[in-house]
This record gives C-alpha cells, sequence and structure tokens, in this order.
C-alpha cells in the first residue's frame, strides 16, 4: 500500500512538473514583454520626433512656410535657399534645449525641403547629427511628402523613416517603416494647441539581443499638439510568431497603455 501511494505521488508531481513547463509559454515570457514594451517606447519617441519637425516644419495657408517662429532661442537657424530647395540646418544648445513638445533636445538637424510647385506637394528630408531627445539618442533619417488636401479634404503625408535608437540604459533598437499621417483637426486656424493627427502605418524593428518585431496600426493612432503621447488608437506587435496589442486609451494624456498577451492577459505599460 505504501508502495502504491508513494507511486502515485511521483506520477502526479511528476505530471505536475510537466504541466508546468507545457503552461509556461512565450505568452508569460518577460523577455517577450519587455521587447515589446521597449518597441512601443521607441516608437513613441520617434514618433513624438518626426511629428515636431514637420510640425514646426509644416507650411499651410494659415501660418508662415518657415515656422521658424515657434522654435525656441536656444536653436541656431542656419537658412540656405536654392530656387524651390530650402537646406536648413537647426542646432540645439549643448546643454540642451527644450522645444514646444516639451521635450529636450541635444545635437543638430539637417533638413531639405524641396517644393513642387505644380502640384502643391512638399518633400522633407531630415538627417540626425548626435540627436538626443531627453536623453535618448537618435541616429538616422526621414523623408515626409506632404499633400495639401487627401480625399478627406485635409492635409496629409506619408513617412519613410530609418532609426537606430539607443536609450539611456543600453537598450537599442533599429526602426524602419513607413507611416500615414492625417491632420484632421486645426489645420486652419493660427493656434497649434488644437492640432490633431491620425497616424497608420507599418514597420519592422530589430532590438540589440537580435529579437525581431513587426508592427501594424490597427486602429488610427490620434496624435495631439497639447500631448507627447498618443492618446488613442490599437497597435498590434508581431513577435516569434506571437500577436501582442497594445491599446493606447480613450483619449486621456498620459503615459499609460493597455498591452495584451497573446494569451489574452493584459498589463499597465508606461511609456516614458
Amino acid at each position: 500500500m505504501r508502495k502504491t501511494f508513494l507511486g502515485l505521488l511521483f506520477v502526479i508531481l511528476v505530471g505536475g512538473i510537466f504541466s508546468c513547463k507545457k503552461d509556461r509559454s512565450p505568452d508569460t515570457d518577460p523577455q517577450a514583454v519587455e521587447d515589446v514594451t521597449v518597441s512601443v517606447k521607441t516608437d513613441v519617441v520617434t514618433e513624438d520626433f518626426m511629428n515636431s519637425v514637420e510640425h514646426l516644419f509644416n507650411p499651410n495657408v494659415s501660418r508662415s512656410a518657415s515656422s521658424n517662429h515657434s522654435l525656441p532661442s536656444c536653436v541656431t537657424i542656419t537658412r540656405i535657399q536654392h530656387g524651390d530647395t530650402l537646406l536648413v540646418t537647426w542646432e540645439f544648445d549643448s546643454s540642451g534645449c527644450q522645444m514646444p513638445n516639451g521635450r529636450t533636445y541635444t545635437g543638430t538637424l539637417h533638413i531639405e525641403r524641396i517644393r513642387d510647385r505644380s502640384n502643391g506637394t512638399y518633400i522633407l528630408h531630415v538627417e540626425t547629427d548626435s540627436l538626443t531627445v531627453d536623453g535618448v539618442l537618435i541616429e538616422g533619417e526621414f523623408t515626409r511628402l506632404r499633400t495639401r488636401t487627401n480625399s478627406n479634404g485635409n492635409p496629409e503625408s506619408t513617412v519613410t523613416f530609418d532609426f537606430h535608437v539607443i536609450w539611456p540604459n543600453g537598450d537599442a533598437v533599429t526602426r524602419q517603416g513607413t507611416r500615414m499621417r492625417e491632420w484632421i483637426e486645426g489645420y486652419n486656424t493660427p493656434r497649434r494647441g488644437d492640432d490633431v493627427w491620425l497616424i497608420t502605418g507599418n514597420w519592422h524593428a530589430v532590438h540589440r539581443n537580435g529579437t525581431q518585431l513587426d508592427a501594424r496600426v490597427i486602429t488610427p493612432l490620434r496624435r495631439e499638439f497639447a500631448c507627447r503621447y498618443i492618446v488613442s488608437g490599437v497597435l498590434q506587435v508581431e513577435r516569434n510568431g506571437e500577436t501582442y496589442s497594445i491599446d493606447f486609451g480613450n483619449g486621456t494624456c498620459d503615459d499609460e497603455a493597455v498591452l495584451t498577451l497573446p494569451n489574452g492577459q493584459t498589463r499597465t505599460i508606461y511609456l516614458r
């Protein structure tokens, strides 16, 4: 009887061990959650950077084409005009320069804007040089094609980008892709605080540890000039065949988002 009991206990213990191993899936892998979180944080800081540059350099019927009046005095600006091509350098104070979006910049931006008068479009090409945003190093470039009005009657831009981002703690992410940004509110007013955009698109990310992720916007991401974070929308991320989704909320300006794991569990992540 004692041998039977011990044998049964052994079977239960072994079965439990294998069951635990079987239940442990990438859904609960802390590294997977960390990879997705860092990737989303990288999305946020690079999107905010591109949004800020585009916005300050976005000619339209209501505002100055140069938009230099919106830049603080800690930015040294040089401009060279060649016909419809404008070359501009923004050099930020080495001690840090706080931009209108509330983030602190150092380094230099090289900007080329080419205007096509025949169809009212603009091509903006931006390259970084030792650029940091709140201590995050952003190396790379982006190119934007802007159309004055889309099918909805709103200004719209298509951006291709290629960035290598290094965080202060050593995390590094390469991000490449395309995104479309529709300016849905505030483009016909003199104030900037009421400007709102919707972002769609997809991109690929590679982490320092070699992990690759693919992101796609499921519900358009809403950006407001008055907030440094995305306030709503859903992003889907694929990692090692597993699908994660990030819900940025219902319009509240905060640094929180809800991450849904492949097993359906949810947790709050922070985007600072």
